[in-house]
């Protein structure tokens, strides 16, 4: 798979998603140490890296959930929506 067809949407959804997931941690793993850092030592900027990594928390963790949505298969998506899947025959 070439690096195009991997960026490709739709394409390695279930890979981008580990990937953001695991910059949802580092993100919040950065933001909880500046927080406290912040708290003992009281230098502003821990104060903004703290919330600039609590942003990018944020951020990261609606990109994970964007690309992990896309993995769910048509058919289940249906199922999901009330689709045929659920409908109650009279």
């Amino acid at each position: 798979m070439t690096a195009r067809g991997f960026c490709a949407p739709g394409e390695a959804e279930a890979a981008k998603g580990a990937v953001h997931a695991l910059a949802t941690a580092l993100c919040g793993v950065m933001a909880i140490y500046n927080g406290a850092a912040f708290l003992y030592r009281r230098e502003r900027h821990l104060a903004f890296n703290a919330v600039a990594y609590g942003l990018a928390t944020w951020w990261e963790a609606q990109q994970t959930a964007r690309h992990w949505r896309r993995t769910v298969p048509r058919t289940a998506e249906r199922s999901l929506n009330g689709g045929p899947c659920h409908r109650m025959s009279s």
